[in-house]
């Protein structure tokens, strides 16, 4: 197993998993609920409106999903009184600090986990390789999303791997 950890690609694990959409922090919640609606994912990426010159990557500010959506408008009794104005809300607010760690996709295993036990992340943004297209209008970064539970689930299928061979 030991040998499993160390030879995959943290990138291995995002196989069939759908890319994960993302919207910029000063976009409205009601954008999120319109982009979790169409995304397949059941998750959205946060990015910073203004990428630092010095970064070619996208800054990842966090995620958000419909629990969070559904928890923030339901969090205050007025809030449901004015729907709509918690529509316009900007969806940084929905955001909690230190959950989401970006790991590049060449990475290991083993260092996708270090991420989520020193540095505290539930969830771990993977770069997706660009596909090669006949139509490149622009190009955009897309992600994939993991949580620990996928590589809970990936150490028990490596577990039961060693097992049967």
């Amino acid at each position: 197993m030991a040998v499993s950890i160390l030879c995959h690609d943290i990138s291995d694990l995002c196989i069939g998993k759908p890319a994960v959409s993302s919207l910029p922090l000063s976009a409205p919640v009601s954008d999120a609920v319109s982009a979790l609606r169409r995304s397949p994912s059941q998750s959205l990426l946060i990015t910073s409106d203004k990428p630092s010159p010095e970064k070619k990557a996208v800054t990842i500010a966090g995620s958000i999903c419909l629990v969070d959506l559904v928890c923030f408008l339901c969090s205050e009794g007025k809030r449901l009184d004015d729907c709509a104005g918690s529509l316009e809300t900007s969806v940084s607010v929905l955001l909690q600090k230190g959950r989401v760690r970006r790991v590049e996709p060449h990475s290991s295993v083993l260092e996708a986990l270090d991420a989520i036990l020193d540095g505290g992340a539930t969830e771990l943004v993977i770069p997706l390789r660009p596909r090669a297209s006949i139509r490149k209008k622009h190009s955009t970064e897309s992600f994939c999303l993991l949580t620990q539970e996928d590589l809970v689930r990936h150490f028990l299928a490596s577990m039961l791997n060693l097992r049967i061979e």
